[in-house]
């Protein structure tokens, strides 16, 4: 799970891209937390960004200065115009909370997809050549445009983006790429335009998985079914692969336990009270959750987390049953690591019914140990495991995996 140092062109770029970026969202560019404040203190210091506070959060806002500083760096223009587009899209508050945790989620898979921000900005301005090319049609002044027309590439946006992706896939050099639901919409031709209920951001494959990413800004996790349901039909065209998993980002946990707390009869209005994604994964917005991803990067990690955890015997008793293991007194286990949701609803069901005498012993990282605690109460232990040492185990333990099969095969 290593990551690259963030520079300062990096921090820039990021902040060019998004514009509503939280101050401490950047934290989570880098492997090194003191190192990316360090640095986004002498941006503010520099006047290439300005701070300020928006809906609860400090909120930075590249100025000319970082921009101009940034083309320096970068050798290619960043024309001021480009990203306001989304100041535009992000009037109301409900549309600015959407924006800024949007910003969140791309700067916590950053690490894993270091090219978003670029990505990002390629889309903004394919979407400006789209407009420039249907002007005519849309009666557009096209010299409100600051493009001349002889940059406007005659491939159509479809093939374009579609090109995009296949490069991405191919190129990335630890074999996760970003699909961004802007990119899906220019590149759709059924409708997808359309779709302003689904809430999906963007889609994320991993060598692991495919997750289809979604912000939520209610107070419980919504989903509309109707349009969901079309966005999973055409990302699992574009992944070749009819099962994504979904990646839920929120605020805090109070958003999942109001959502398990929920009654039965209300459940078919959220998200696990449906069967759209059969695994639904929940990452909180605070610098813990940057670590939850590396979680699913890693080939086999439930698997591997009971071996290197649980004694065998324990692991043997449960192994029909949906938890992960069981004592000899009849005590539950379970590895909350992955927070996944649908698991997490069936375990509470079962431990507040058939299960209301017995103890639960869960296995978690320390910013998930409260949502736990809070939602199985004072019959729970929670043993908070060092997330640093347990992820760098994992991943040494799979390539020794690895090499192992490699020289078998040999």
């Amino acid at each position: 799970m290593s990551r690259k140092p963030t520079t300062i062109t990096s921090i820039l770029e990021f902040v060019y891209a998004f514009q509503f970026v939280p101050r401490m969202a950047l934290r989570s560019l880098g492997f090194n937390y003191s190192h990316t404040g360090a640095a986004v203190e002498q941006c503010i210091k520099r006047n290439y960004f300005k701070e300020q506070r928006v809906c609860g959060e400090n909120m930075l806002r590249i100025q000319k200065e970082g921009i101009k500083y940034l083309e320096k760096l970068k050798g290619e223009s960043y024309p001021e115009w480009l990203t306001k587009g989304l100041e535009k899209r992000a009037q109301g508050t409900n549309d600015r909370k959407r924006q800024i945790k949007f910003a969140w989620v791309v700067a916590m898979i950053y690490h894993m997809v270091p090219d978003i921000a670029t990505q990002y900005i390629e889309a903004e301005r394919e979407y400006r050549q789209e407009l420039l090319r249907n002007s005519s049609s849309l009666n557009i002044n096209a010299d409100s445009f600051p493009f001349e027309q002889a940059q406007i590439s005659n491939m159509s946006t479809r093939e374009k983006i579609q090109s995009k992706i296949q490069e991405r896939s191919i190129q990335s050099d630890n074999q996760n790429w970003h699909y961004l639901t802007r990119e899906m919409k220019m590149a759709d031709v059924n409708g997808l335009k359309k779709m302003s209920a689904a809430r999906a951001t963007g889609v994320l494959h991993l060598q692991t998985r495919n997750y289809v990413m979604y912000n939520s800004v209610s107070n419980r996790i919504k989903l509309y079914s109707d349009y969901e349901q079309k966005y999973i039909d055409y990302a699992s065209d574009l992944l070749h692969d009819r099962d994504p998993s979904l990646l839920v980002f929120a605020k805090s946990y109070k958003v999942a336990l109001a959502t398990i707390h929920a009654p039965n009869k209300d459940r078919s209005r959220y998200l696990t009270g449906n069967y759209l994604y059969k695994q639904q994964f929940y990452v909180p917005l605070v610098s813990g959750g940057a670590k939850q991803l590396d979680v699913y990067s890693i080939p086999n990690f439930r698997e591997a987390a009971r071996e290197a955890i649980l004694d065998p015997a324990d692991i043997e008793r449960a192994k029909n049953l949906i938890y992960d293991g069981q004592t000899e007194s009849k005590e539950l286990i379970f590895l909350g690591f992955e927070c996944e949701l649908m698991e997490i609803q069936k375990i509470y069901d079962i431990f507040t019914t058939v299960r209301a005498d017995s103890e639960i012993h869960i296995y978690c990282f320390s910013w998930q140990s409260k949502f736990y605690h809070d939602l199985f109460g004072d019959r729970s232990e929670i043993t908070i495991v060092d997330d640093k040492k347990f992820l760098e185990f994992l991943s040494d333990r799979q390539i020794q995996y690895q090499q192992s099969d490699g020289l078998a095969a040999a």
